[in-house]
């Protein structure tokens, strides 16, 4: 077997060119496969990090009048889970939130999470150093601790054990550092999560008020471990049982609208639906591009065996059966395939970082790297690509007729029909492949073409973003906070070339906040459901929102105002009041009781692709909601570039509160860019998988028709010199290859429709059977055609027929 390999590397090492290219052909089909691979094994497929993974689950509740959206649990909800259940040997309970770090040089907004203290045990983690929580939920007055991300502890400590006890300035009060998790613990951060994960955790406690009100917030998300044994589907019917059983116990709280039911549902990756539906399109896509220069490698082996077959044939007159020359041939491609594996590998991982840097400013894509899976993967399509590439060649040479070959010149012996038959079906399915992507790529262009062209609301050009924090410790007096707000506005109005200042605690396509209204004087039991952001009177026109009738909020709408003021947006209006001026109508929000004085033109809130939702906005200055510990200031300017403005935004902030974080300073336009990354790198992505599969298809048919005008020299020679003229030889070449492009344009069509019918979630703006993408991409597979048939064409069509005839 030694010897076979010998051989095998002397065969490729004496076979350069051959070797370079399907060496080179074979990398990029790996190496893209790798790259893909290791997304999805990092989203969807990698092992959740905790003991006993089969066990942990995860409980969502939904309100009847919301629908799907899932919602956490109240503390008393919690607390009766956690008493009550029987399914789970432990429940635990966690919110996600922000701090303000101050105290230690600039303030800073850092990611947290509060946990309650039976998380640890629960998912099996203990500290680094120092010792986890023992504070029971219903103790509010148990002393502060934190416990620090290891990422956080190098970053700000570098890495110190002896912080431990020592002090942590957090919204103005003092925790004391308990411990470092782990390196890599970063719970409740998923593989994919939008935002930082958490960089530190403080315990969840409840006062007396919170669990005694169960239906103002369901903020509290749980995780629980199942007892052994337990089912899915028994811990779900436990967790209903509780629910029924405390909707029972508390009448007066569930009814109406707030009825509640609950899911249960394994622990792992929370991938939305457009996610997954984009690593299953590149999956089929890199799929592809490896089967077609899997083709590709194949028809040169078939080319390469057949100018050697003088040679095969020497071999097997010396005692080489076709055993043997079947393995050597195995060999020989596998070890092609090997060389081509390890640098596939290593191209992945090239291809994998170009990815997640492009990512990473919107996606979390926390370690993706290579690992023992990406590697195993990587073997596993290596091995497949050996039988693909090699197995066919392999199996057809294997029995040489020594009779014929060794009378035959290498070129007679290659011209064999059979042959041909099988080198022009591998490039039918290259070209069938090829117009499968290229159909993918152009829908994806077309919908974002069409989200593009979709208006906002909003004027995103020369306005900057600028985000602080305003939380209860430091600002426990609202009218303390507004009077800062005020200030802040006031000083960044005043800076050169600002035109206009706005104060709002949700920036459209980043932020979104849902709030439940009545209308008044109808049924005010009945809730409807509209996005929220408390705003400024400069908000419209720092943001470019039209104010389409009545007036913006002004000085008149004070804190003591018997009825609040608030605008509307025109879907609002015209959804409840059709045909009518909704100015001086009544909105009903919790106990407030809300007076209509403007409608706004629509803004997309969640994202361009999604529909307009009925928004209400209300006065910052006027109203009090856990929203308004959030300001965004939004500054509209004279320069192109707002990102100039940086500084002196930060400047203005921190000259009214010098302990004031100032974060997320970015210009409006990023946010709409952002909103769209998941598409852009689809469609980034996709159309470079798809050019590669061009590129490989032009080398296929290239070389396809430039061996069958060498076989064909003869022929061709004797054609010209019985009278064919040159433009009819180069019809016959351009022929021979848009005939085989046409045969895999059909078969291209059919798993093109089933790949685009896939895809319709990834959509927008347009079908399934766009017949502009299908049809742009049969154009450009047939116009390819032309072009890797024009060489050899070029070339038959000026062959000297004397030459020919003499050879």
């Amino acid at each position: 077997m030694w010897q076979d390999w010998r051989f095998a590397f002397r065969s490729i090492l004496h076979r350069k060119k051959f070797s370079l290219i399907a060496i080179l052909t074979l990398t990029l089909g790996i190496g893209a496969n790798t790259s893909i691979f290791s997304l999805v094994d990092r989203i969807v497929l990698q092992p959740v990090p905790f003991s006993h993974p089969e066990q942990l689950v995860r409980l969502w509740q939904q309100l009847a009048a919301v629908g799907e959206a899932r919602l956490g649990v109240s503390p008393a909800e919690y607390l009766d889970y956690r008493a009550q259940t029987r399914a789970f040997s432990s429940v635990a309970g966690y919110e996600t939130q922000e701090f303000d770090l101050t105290a230690y040089g600039e303030p800073e907004r850092v990611a947290a999470a509060r946990v309650t203290s039976s998380l640890f045990p629960l998912l099996g983690v203990s500290p680094y150093i120092g010792q986890s929580f023992t504070t029971s939920p219903t103790d509010p007055n148990a002393p502060k601790q934190v416990l620090l991300s290891y990422a956080f502890w190098k970053r700000r400590y570098a890495a110190d054990p002896a912080v431990l006890g020592r002090s942590l300035r957090l919204d103005e009060q003092l925790y004391t550092i308990a411990g470092v998790m782990p390196p890599g613990f970063a719970f409740p951060a998923t593989s994919v999560s939008v935002g930082e994960p958490p960089a530190i955790w403080t315990p969840l406690t409840f006062t007396p008020a919170e669990i005694a009100d169960r239906a103002s917030s369901f903020d509290v998300e749980l995780i629980g471990r199942m007892k052994p044994n337990v089912t899915v589907a028994q811990a779900a019917a436990d967790a209903a049982s509780i629910a029924d059983r405390f909707q029972r116990e508390h009448p007066d709280v569930y009814s109406g609208n707030i009825r509640l039911r609950n899911s249960v549902e394994p622990w792992g990756p929370n991938v939305g639906p457009r996610v997954r539906g984009v690593l299953f399109t590149l999956s089929a896509a890199v799929g592809a591009v490896l089967l077609i220069a899997c083709a590709n490698v194949a028809s040169l082996l078939l080319a390469q065996n057949a100018a050697r077959k003088h040679d095969l044939a020497v071999r097997t007159a010396l005692g080489a059966g076709s055993r043997e020359i079947f393995r050597q041939l195995m060999l020989e491609s596998s070890t092609i395939v090997l060389i081509s594996g390890v640098l596939g590998f290593l191209a992945g991982s090239w291809i994998l970082r170009l990815v997640a840097r492009s990512w990473a400013a919107q996606l979390t894509l926390a370690d993706v790297r290579l690992n023992s899976r990406v590697l195993l993967f990587t073997l596993f399509i290596s091995l497949i690509t050996a039988l693909l590439c090699g197995l066919l060649p392999a199996w057809r040479d294997r029995a040489i007729d020594l009779s014929t070959a060794l009378k035959e010149s290498f070129r007679q012996a290659g011209a064999g029909r059979e042959r041909s038959r099988v080198r022009n079906s591998l490039v039918v399915l290259e070209a069938a492949a090829a117009l499968v992507l290229t159909i993918a790529a152009g829908l994806l262009v077309h919908s974002f073409i069409a989200v593009l062209n979709v208006p906002p609301g909003f004027e995103p050009a020369r306005a900057l973003i600028v985000r602080t924090s305003f939380n209860r410790h430091r600002y426990a007096d609202a009218e303390r906070r507004r009077t800062a707000e005020r200030a802040i506005e006031q000083r960044l109005a005043s800076s050169a070339g600002v035109e206009a200042v706005g104060l709002t605690t949700h920036i459209p396509l980043a932020d979104d906040r849902q709030i439940a209204f009545a209308i008044e004087g109808r049924n005010e039991d009945r809730v409807h459901w509209a996005a929220n952001a408390l705003v400024g009177g400069g908000y419209f026109r720092a943001m470019g929102i039209r104010l389409l009738r009545g007036r913006t909020f002004s000085d008149r709408d004070t804190p003591n105002a018997t009825y609040p003021s608030a605008i509307v947006n025109e879907t609002l209006a015209s959804t409840y009041w059709p045909g009518q001026d909704p100015i001086g109508k009544g909105l009903v929000w919790g106990a407030r009781h809300l007076t209509i004085v403007g409608v706004a033109a629509d803004v997309h809130i969640k994202a361009l692709d999604a529909a307009v939702e009925p928004t209400i906005y209300t006065s910052i200055f006027q109203i009090e909601s856990g929203a308004t510990v959030n300001a965004v200031f939004v500054l509209r300017t004279r320069q192109a570039d707002p990102a100039v403005y940086s500084s002196a935004a930060k400047a203005a902030v921190w000259s009214v509160d010098p302990g004031l974080p100032v974060f997320g300073v970015e210009a409006l336009s990023n946010v709409v860019a952002n909103s769209l990354a998941t598409r852009r790198i689809a469609l980034t992505l996709l159309a470079s998988l798809s050019a590669l599969a061009l590129v490989l298809t032009v080398v296929g048919l290239y070389g396809l028709l430039s061996y069958a005008v060498e076989q064909r020299t003869r022929e061709i020679g004797i054609r010209m010199a019985l009278g064919a003229r040159p433009s009819e030889i180069l019809r016959l070449i351009v022929g021979q290859g848009s005939a085989l492009a046409a045969a895999g344009i059909v078969i291209g069509l059919v798993f093109g429709a089933m790949l685009a019918s896939s895809m319709s979630k990834l959509l927008f703006g347009v079908s399934a059977s766009d017949p502009a993408a299908f049809g742009g991409a049969v154009a450009l597979i047939a116009l390819t055609s032309i072009f890797a048939s024009a060489g050899p064409a070029w070339r038959a069509s000026h062959i000297d027929p004397l030459t020919a005839l003499r050879d």
